[in-house]
């Protein structure tokens, strides 16, 4: 079926669709032809990917790969981007038109330091100056607070103590502002109206950086300054929905431990970011040595996912990265080819948020592809899992082993630490069929499954 004026397939409907009206996507029929972004749902799995690195060229082979996944993350944040022939609005015309799912793209950007050595973004740099934004060593002048990592980074200050522009704006809103106009609307070939919306990088719950932040001639901490710095940042996500409510407006948000909470539903902790992100990404999900999953826990980690499903409002698009992906489906941590990709996957799965799997440095050319994330040559379409049949759940199910029904099949996750577990299904399932791993992705049917530690499995539905 489609959407009345059939433009987009069912559950994915256009702003404007004639009888359709707004509603919340968690409580909305996918089939029902709601308008608005909060009423985009994709089918499970959900796929994203946020392919910053490399040569930000997004060719052909990229807008074909990108078109299989609900949410695209694009770089390129450069004004001169669009030089050696490249056009923001083909490459993205192109993965919606290749998308049978609606695919949403949004465009990355990051305020909190502006690169004195190679300044990319000069439409932006100067009102810094003019207006002072920048973070000092004490008071509004003298030593610049470099970031950590470059000394060619002078850090700015997010918070309300900066001065506003004539338009009553500061640092946060008004990158808004430019971001959205130079990415989006300002007409150019480094601009593409189809753009959906802004990815906001390092949206910290306090400066990782101390700094002077009042002004007031003395270093403080960054976390005697988390409320300020949180509610500057609060101005760039309130400035884009200002100039367009249906904007996405998505946060690559920081860590449940920095403010020292352990309930994912306490939201009211990062007041006040919360409520106001569509969505927030888990930037270290799995794969990586800072990743929860790896110095501490399964369970850890799966708290910082469900943090950022709190955080965001409809239709929360929580994207959890699992890093140092290769192309056999193993990362660092688990070497047999395709079971770390599969324990990522389905640990998402668990919850209604998005699987982003990438090699290290989020490169635009390795576009690799699993039969179980769907869209796959030769394994199961995008989106063939369908929807889940039951909440997100609360303990494991069987020997500790967790598990969510969908549709058209089930998920299976045997978090790291629990061994080999082999558990009873109470009904048939069978493997999925594809091109990879034939030992397992071979169709046959099952009534018991033996997952190994730090595993995941798919079944389908006979």
């Amino acid at each position: 079926g489609t959407e009345p004026d059939g433009n987009q397939p069912d559950g994915i409907a256009d702003v404007g669709d004639a009888g359709c009206t707004a509603c919340d996507a968690s409580t909305c029929d996918p089939n029902a032809g709601c308008t608005g972004i909060a009423s985009f749902a994709p089918a499970f799995p959900r796929i994203a990917s946020a392919r910053i690195g490399g040569s930000q060229t997004y060719g052909p082979a990229f807008q074909a790969w990108a078109a299989k996944q609900a949410l695209v993350v694009i770089g390129g944040n450069w004004e001169g981007w669009a030089s050696s022939g490249r056009n923001r609005e083909a490459v993205i015309h192109s993965i919606k038109a290749q998308s049978t799912i609606g695919t949403k793209v949004i465009e990355y950007g990051i305020a909190d330091g502006i690169n004195t050595a190679n300044d990319n973004e000069p439409g932006f740099s100067p009102a810094v100056a003019s207006r002072n934004w920048y973070l000092w060593r004490n008071g509004a002048g003298g030593t610049h607070v470099a970031f950590s990592t470059s000394s060619a980074y002078w850090q700015t200050n997010s918070t309300e103590y900066v001065p506003a522009d004539a338009n009553g704006r500061k640092l946060e809103d008004a990158f808004a502002v430019y971001v959205d106009k130079t990415y989006r609307t300002a007409g150019t070939a480094n601009a593409a109206p189809s753009l959906d919306g802004h990815y906001h990088d390092n949206v910290f719950f306090y400066s990782w950086i101390d700094g002077d932040f009042d002004r007031n001639g003395t270093t403080d901490t960054g976390k005697s300054f988390g409320l300020a710095w949180r509610t500057g940042e609060r101005r760039y996500f309130e400035q884009l929905k200002s100039i367009d409510p249906e904007l996405i407006r998505f946060g690559n948000l920081d860590n449940m431990y920095s403010l020292g909470i352990t309930d994912p539903a306490n939201t009211a902790a990062a007041g006040p970011l919360d409520g106001i992100m569509h969505g927030a990404m888990l930037e270290g999900f799995m794969g990586k040595s800072y990743s929860f999953e790896t110095w501490s826990s399964w369970a850890a980690t799966m708290k910082e996912y469900r943090f950022r499903m709190n955080m965001s409002i409809a239709p929360k698009l929580a994207v959890c990265v699992h890093g140092g992906m290769a192309a056999n489906g193993s990362d660092p941590y688990t070497a047999t080819p395709y079971q770390a990709m599969r324990y990522g996957l389905a640990s998402v799965l668990l919850d209604d948020g998005y699987y982003s799997y990438t090699p290290d440095g989020y490169p635009d050319n390795v576009l690799f592809s699993f039969d179980e994330v769907g869209g796959n040559a030769g394994g199961p379409p995008v989106g063939y899992l369908g929807y889940p049949t039951q909440p997100a759940p609360t303990a494991a199910w069987q020997h500790g082993v967790w598990r969510r029904d969908f549709d058209h099949g089930i998920a299976l996750v045997n978090p790291k630490g629990n061994g080999a577990q082999t558990v009873t299904l109470g009904a048939t399932f069978k493997h999925l069929t594809g091109n990879q791993n034939s030992s397992l992705n071979n169709g046959s049917l099952v009534t018991t499954v033996t997952l190994q530690d730090r595993d995941g499995l798919i079944l389908l539905r006979p």
